[in-house]
């Protein structure tokens, strides 16, 4: 912001800083509009639909399901179902260790 009102001149600020001219258009934007320096927070939504609990019950009793089966079964999209098995930390199926003969 002071290299801004220092030159007078947002190109100059960017090429100063060695940053685009847009990031620094944005970030004046928010400074005059918003009052704001800082970034703003992260939105991050928990998927509301769905029993993470109960998820990850019926997916210990039905390991060989899809995720397709799954959100179908719930409801919801393959999306959420992945979102929500990667933050309860339940991985895919891997391949067992079965040597193959040729």
């Amino acid at each position: 912001m002071k290299s801004v009102e220092r030159h007078n001149n947002m190109l100059e600020a960017s090429r100063e800083f060695e940053i685009g001219y847009e990031t620094v258009r944005s970030w004046m934007r928010a400074y005059y509009q918003e009052n704001r320096l800082k970034p703003r927070e992260a939105y991050r939504q928990e998927p509301y639909k769905l029993n993470w609990e109960e998820l990850e019950r019926f997916v210990k009793e039905n390991p060989d399901w899809y995720q397709v089966e799954y959100a179908i079964h719930f409801g919801v999209s393959r999306g959420q179902i992945c979102k929500v098995l990667k933050r309860l930390g339940i991985t895919h199926k891997k391949k067992s260790n079965v040597s193959r003969t040729r």
